[in-house]
């Protein structure tokens, strides 16, 4: 079971029946709680009622809670890649290629320097070791050939040597 207590005195406030044990801790945003179980669910709560919000079944068997990073969610599970999920309703959100096996739970992080979300991951390969990777969003668009604009008309400029 999953449960909500009341800071003030440690009472019950609402209580939540899971279909399994849950895996990790649950994380939290303003009005949401969201969690994993062994039954390979990632669940979101209502922090107020702890009315079920939605439920997102999981190609995955998951090895720690989820992991919080802006508007979504990432769950990880044994092997690569892990898995993102939209806070807003559960429905996939892409995936996060690993080139190994997870070492440890991911952590995300706030670079204050750029203001950019940044994901640490931790894999473990046997034959090359261990790797540390940051992840984060490109802030510039990609770089692409530019056309001729429109209605722009073509000058040929001749140069002449100086006498």
């Amino acid at each position: 079971d999953f449960y909500c207590l009341l800071t003030r005195d440690g009472s019950i406030d609402w209580r939540w029946r899971t279909g399994a044990d849950l895996l990790g801790a649950p994380v939290s945003d303003e009005r949401h709680v969201y969690f994993v179980a062994l039954d390979n669910i990632l669940r979101s709560l209502t922090l107020k009622s702890g009315g079920q919000e939605w439920k997102a079944l999981l190609p995955l068997r998951p090895t720690a809670g989820p992991v919080k990073a802006g508007d979504t969610l990432i769950v990880t599970g044994v092997g690569p890649p892990l898995r993102a999920y939209a806070a807003k309703d559960g429905k996939p959100a892409g995936d996060i290629p690993a080139d190994a096996d997870l070492a440890a739970p991911p952590h995300f992080l706030q670079d204050g320097a750029r203001g950019l979300p940044m994901l640490i991951v931790v894999t473990q390969d046997i034959a090359k070791g261990s790797t540390v990777s940051a992840i984060t969003r490109l802030i510039e668009p990609d770089l692409a050939p530019m056309g001729p604009l429109p209605g722009v008309a073509p000058v040929a400029v001749v140069l002449q040597p100086k006498p």
